[in-house]
């Protein structure tokens, strides 16, 4: 378990540039997952806009709150060739995965997925999940955990 302070969007912005350079693929042929935990305005989707960032992704990231899940193209040079924001914050069971096709979303190969309010779908998730909270500390100040 690695934990870190965060005292400003900078530091956020090193943190997840520093952690998306250091991240492993689980697996060729599987999405690799980051779990995201955290209460409202906590930093979730931030920290999703600076990984969208450095994968070269051109279209604005948006919270996909209301329309759940959204995938993303990434840049030619970018270390996974596509990114899946997923908020599953509106959802009140993992049955409510199968209309989006999560099972096919899970088996992407080079694929990053960042799902916000991943603690609601948690049965849901292999167990190689990369989880990462961020609770706020202070008004600026974040702190996160990798675990």
């Amino acid at each position: 378990m690695k934990k870190i302070t965060i005292k400003n969007l900078s530091d956020l912005e090193n943190f997840a540039k520093d952690f998306l350079f250091n991240l492993k693929q689980v697996s060729a042929d599987k999405t690799t997952i980051i779990a995201l935990s955290g209460s409202l305005g906590a930093g979730k989707t931030t920290f999703v806009q600076l990984f969208a960032k450095e994968l070269d992704v051109k279209e604005v990231v948006t919270s996909p709150t209301y329309t759940i899940l959204k995938q993303y193209e990434t840049g030619e040079d970018a270390k996974f060739k596509s990114l899946i924001h997923m908020d599953a914050y509106r959802l009140d069971s993992t049955e409510e995965l199968n209309p989006l096709r999560f099972d096919e979303f899970l088996n992407q190969p080079n694929t990053l997925m960042c799902i916000e309010w991943a603690e609601k779908i948690k049965e849901a998730l292999p167990e190689d999940v990369i989880n990462i909270s961020i609770v706020v500390t202070g008004e600026d100040l974040r702190e996160i955990t990798v675990s």
